[in-house]
């Protein structure tokens, strides 16, 4: 077998600019025509060995061709790129075609719906939601009530995204009776995905068209759904395709739906894929799933399922580690696995780590894996007393890091966005150059716009009249952030009234003036409820000392600058509210309200709009900077010069909702990315308190094997 593998390795890698092959690799790129599950833990060369195998079977068919479909543009674009560069792949490159599954859909839905048009961003969603299907809902008078509320924009997103949500866990509108549903539930709860069940209600107990319940087998919820919501869908889903309005999840739905139903004709000659070759399968969701299936029984081809169960970390989308685990199941057939052994990305004690970690997991393939480099990674455990002390050593270590020779490439990673948002603050205070994908930069949220103007009126509260700013004005503004929503326009005019009756020449004297308030605030105002909690929300701002008092009255007392659901989907402050991150920050700013305003302003000034990492429109010089701000999430299939995981804590990493056996798996999985994206240097940072809460170590320390220093 031996002297066969280096025959094979001799033909078909090496070529200039190809990597000899492994042992596991060369298994599996001569594996015969077969269903193959590739399982390839980080770093062990999966793309190559995926290329490679295409290389093989072009040298023996060289008629045959390859359908590879990717999860991301960026991925795509890499792939097209090394078949371009790649001097052993060039006899093969013109039969490989490499596509996303929603352009491959798309060009579908281009000859099934005349003038498809897709329905892209919220805007768009919103006037198909109030133009096209408006005739659909005003059928149903519990959600055209709503839809036609004070809330109906909030109601209308709700609707939208649950729709889509229904196509992705594998729902069909043309299959709505109770039974089919009910079926459906529980093919979704057979795959262990029963989170993904509950979240599909999120978005309609949020505008109160389901009750809150979880139990999704429970009568009550088949009931609320079958009354109006999934009939509503059914025959919304019609309409968007009658008038040629195509959604993201459409551009997969309705290839998977025709192919399905009209039963697809089998493919033959020049546009029959042979190969379909599915890269990151651990990420894809019930829709997917199905349209891969379909597309593989129309052209008769092999199916190659390539990704890595330890690596699962998208079931908050409508993913299941099951489908990789169990594909025989879900994709029917025999498949015959491979398992790349060598990790060639990181150094042997973060192999060693991560896999001792891993093991730890049991819904999981075991693997053996070993490290390529003899090297050991430089790899420390930072602990320190406060938060607002954490970020100041990691930002000092972070320029340390930039001055070495050795570190080309820097990343912070954290569990959740709202502990990137201080150390965007501090690296651009510092004129420290990163980048922060769209979808985490400061300077694209309204929020902290409001944030300074509060600070301001905080700042300003002392200023002696007539030179400092309007009390009227300024405590109009604070009540504007004490409920969910800004004041309504009779009950501004009426308090407005109230307030300029006398000559107010001071803060204090406007919040006793408040409390004299007796007209309308929110509506009802009986017995002055309303005025006495709008009063004591701006007491407490207003009296707040130093500026972490302050911040964490915000967050306490102001749901208007935590909350707004018209900007939830989208934007990093309301997403995330990070007042616990930012009091800590807030902390070493004692009583300097100017420092910490002038702060966050020199921030946002600097932080111009980055595009998307898989934006056509994106700078290279942003994404080739060597800093780099990043959740876990965005941290896959990236590697880095030096790593510095944020916040190693307990409840953030695993988070605290992480209360089932199944959930801290994924967390743990999503450790794992963290911690194996580090070449030279990886450093975990915690702290012992959070405010007034005390923290705890991370657990997966203890299971990665290191050392936690003793806290003070």
């Amino acid at each position: 077998m031996t002297d066969r593998l280096t025959s094979i390795e001799s033909v078909y890698t090496a070529s200039k600019g190809t990597r000899m092959l492994d042992e596991s690799q060369l298994a599996f790129t001569t594996a015969g025509n077969t269903r193959i599950r590739l399982l390839a833990p980080a770093g062990s060369g999966k793309t190559n060995s995926l290329l490679q195998r295409c290389a093989r079977i072009g040298q023996e068919a060289p008629n045959e061709r390859f359908l590879f479909i990717t999860f991301t543009r960026a991925a795509k674009n890499e792939l097209n790129a090394r078949l371009q560069r790649d001097p052993s792949l060039r006899h093969v490159s013109a039969n490989v075609r490499v596509t996303t599954l929603n352009a491959w859909g798309y060009r579908q839905v281009r000859q099934l719906v005349t003038h498809a048009q897709l329905v892209g961003n919220k805007n768009e969603r919103r006037r198909a939601m109030n133009n096209a299907l408006q005739p659909v809902w005003q059928q149903y008078p519990r959600i055209a009530d709503a839809l036609t509320g004070g809330n109906k924009f909030r109601v209308g997103d709700a609707l939208f995204a649950t729709m889509e949500s229904l196509k992705s866990l594998g729902f069909r509108h043309d299959q709505v009776s109770e039974s089919s549903v009910r079926r459906q539930i529980k093919w979704l709860k057979d795959a262990g995905m029963e989170s993904q069940l509950d979240a599909l209600l999120d978005p309609l107990q949020e505008v109160g068209l389901v009750t809150p319940n979880s139990l999704l087998h429970r009568r009550s919820f088949i009931g609320e759904m079958m009354d109006d919501i999934i009939p509503f869908w059914s025959e919304a889903t019609e309409q968007l395709r009658a008038q040629g309005l195509i959604t993201f999840e459409d551009q997969k739905y309705w290839p998977y739906l025709t192919m399905t139903t009209r039963g697809a004709k089998k493919l033959s000659g020049a546009a029959r894929t042979h190969h379909l070759l599915v890269d990151e399968f651990q990420d894809i969701n019930p829709l997917d799933l199905r349209l891969i299936r379909a597309i593989a029984a129309q052209n008769d081809s092999t199916i190659t399922l390539a990704g890595d169960d330890d690596q699962a970390i998208y079931e908050w989308r409508g993913a299941s580690p099951e489908f990789i685990l169990r594909p025989e199941e879900y994709l029917g057939g025999d498949f015959e696995t491979f398992v790349l052994g060598t990790n060639y990305r990181s150094p042997a004690n973060i192999v060693a780590m991560s896999q001792a970690m891993i093991s730890n997991n049991t819904r999981r393939v075991p693997k053996s894996v070993r490290p390529h480099l003899v090297i050991e990674a430089e790899v420390e455990v930072l602990r320190y007393p406060t938060v607002s002390e954490c970020i100041q050593r990691t930002t000092t270590l972070v320029a340390a890091l930039l001055q070495r020779d050795d570190i080309a490439s820097i990343a912070l990673v954290s569990r959740k966005r709202s502990q990137i948002i201080p150390y965007q603050i501090m690296f651009a205070g510092a004129e420290m150059g990163f980048y922060a994908a769209e979808d985490l930069n400061i300077n694209l949220s309204k929020a902290f716009e409001d944030l300074k103007q509060m600070l301001f009126i905080r700042g300003s509260a002392a200023s002696a009249f007539p030179f400092g700013p309007s009390v009227v004005d300024m405590v109009l503004s604070l009540c504007d952030k004490v409920k969910k929503y800004p004041l309504s326009k009779s009950d501004r005019s009426a308090l407005l009234a109230h307030m300029t009756k006398t000559r107010l020449r001071s803060m204090p004297d406007a919040l006793v003036r408040f409390r004299e308030y007796r007209g309308p605030l929110k509506g009802d105002n009986a017995d002055a409820r309303m005025t006495d909690a709008y009063a004591t929300a701006l007491e407490s701002f207003v009296a707040a000392r130093t500026v972490a008092d302050a911040v964490r009255t915000l967050s306490t007392d102001f749901q208007g600058l935590q909350q707004d659901y018209g900007k939830s989907d989208d934007d990093i402050f309301y997403t995330d509210p990070p007042f616990f991150y930012l009091a800590g920050l807030a902390e070493s700013y004692d009583e300097d309200f100017a420092g910490f305003y002038s702060d966050i302003s020199d921030a946002m000034d600097r932080l111009a709009r980055v595009q998307s990492e898989d934006s056509d429109d994106v700078d290279d010089e942003q994404l080739n900077a060597r800093l780099h701000l990043m959740t876990a999430l965005r941290a896959k299939g990236r590697e880095f010069d030096a790593v510095i995981v944020l916040d190693a804590n307990d409840e953030i990493w695993p988070i605290r909702h992480a209360t089932t056996d199944r959930k801290r798996e994924q967390e743990r999985r999503l450790f794992y990315v963290a911690t194996t994206r580090a070449r030279k240097y990886l450093a975990f940072v915690l702290s012992d308190r959070l405010l007034d809460s005390a923290l705890r170590p991370s657990p997966y320390l203890e299971e990665l094997g290191l050392a936690v220093p003793t806290g003070t």
